[in-house]
């Protein structure tokens, strides 16, 4: 189970992460490509929060096929095209790994 690390010396983080998360030794790695916003039919969802759960979806199919969960997930990287997204970008992350 992997360890977080918020220390007081630092200012605490903006949303649901953390500074620091170190997993323990033997633990298994999985790297896994950037997702999008596209349907197993390959349809793309319609607008930002749409695709953003879909994309997650998708994350969360990869991590499952691998016998993982979410509650493995180390680190996530994402990318907004526009800074008004963000805020519902970190309600549909919390939404799909709960919080």
């Amino acid at each position: 189970m992997p360890r977080f690390f918020n220390p007081a010396a630092v200012a605490a983080p903006a949303s649901n992460y953390s500074h620091g998360v170190e997993h323990g030794a033997g633990a298994r790695r999985l790297l896994v490509s950037g997702q999008v916003g596209v349907r197993p039919d390959g349809s793309l969802a319609d607008g930002f929060e749409a695709q953003a759960a879909v994309a997650f979806d998708n994350l969360l199919a990869v991590v499952a096929e691998a016998g993982m969960a979410a509650s493995d997930l180390v680190k996530i990287t994402a990318f907004a095209t526009e800074p008004g997204q963000v805020a519902a970008f970190r309600t549909v992350r919390d939404r799909k790994l709960g919080g």
